[in-house]
């Protein structure tokens, strides 16, 4: 597929910290495998990003692209199998291994760049939505004692995200606390706030012209799109009330993804 200009320039607002300092000569390749990601071209989005590993070694957004792809990947392909939604993979011990090996790889160059200075907020993020993925993987993969496990990566997650003052974190933490206030096992083990994560999340989307905001822009589409008890248990209890403005315009820069064509040209028929 052909280039998509970034829709978004490398500037940050909102008195947030600034984006990363990419390198020119591998800006293209990175937008790349953004936009194939974005379109649920998980495959191709993962070679570009290997390519963008190539380009800048130093780089951890490599690392944090590719896992966040398989990721999506390995959920997309064993939700349609399953027949219903699939948010922790289950996947065989080599997998496991692998995914896990390239996330380290990604967390230890982040800490590295944090440790010299290199837009330490920017690469806080980055090392918090690597643990998130780890959090998620671990959940089914890791034996006896993996619900703790992940438990005890998600409180690492939350801090992390917390000390965090690029604006994307903010949706880190505002999911993680929404996510935890809907399930009995989240209230019991992890910090919940359902009122509170939504509004984190709105804080996030705001005004956000970041390279990776999309990212939250489809975060709020799922929101858009829960079901309807869910959307008025959010509009009566927290007074949020998400447009489906976001999901159009998605769709018209990543048309290919099944995910928007399901939910909004589907809903439309």
């Amino acid at each position: 597929m052909a280039a998509v200009a970034p829709l978004y320039a490398q500037i940050q607002n909102n008195g947030y910290a600034p984006e990363p300092v990419l390198k020119q000569e591998c800006k293209l390749t990175l937008f790349n495998g953004l936009n194939n990601a974005y379109n649920e071209q998980y495959f191709e989005a993962e070679d570009r990003f290997d390519e963008y590993a190539r380009c800048d070694p130093s780089d951890p957004i490599a690392e944090w692209r590719k896992s966040y792809s398989w990721w999506l990947r390995l959920k997309a392909e064993q939700t349609i199998k399953a027949g219903k939604k699939v948010d922790a993979p289950k996947v065989d011990a080599k997998t496991y291994t692998d995914f896990m090996t390239l996330a380290e790889r990604g967390v230890k160059k982040a800490q590295a760049k944090v440790a010299a200075g290199d837009s330490p907020d920017f690469y806080r993020y980055v090392i918090a939505e690597l643990k998130a993925v780890e959090a998620i993987m671990t959940f089914r993969n890791d034996g006896i004692g993996s619900y703790f496990k992940s438990r005890d990566l998600l409180f690492e997650v939350h801090r992390i995200a917390e000390a965090s003052h690029y604006q994307d974190a903010k949706h880190l933490r505002g999911m993680m606390k929404y996510q935890a206030s809907l399930s009995f096992w989240g209230r019991r083990f992890l910090p919940y706030d359902r009122c509170g994560g939504l509004g984190l999340i709105q804080e996030a989307v705001r005004g956000n012209h970041g390279i990776f905001s999309d990212d939250i822009r489809f975060v709020v589409a799922n929101l858009a799109m829960a079901p309807a008890r869910v959307s008025e248990e959010n509009k009566f209890q927290c007074g949020v009330v998400w447009s489906k403005t976001s999901s159009d315009e998605l769709l018209v820069r990543y048309p290919h993804g099944m995910f928007l064509r399901r939910n909004i040209i589907g809903s439309a028929k």
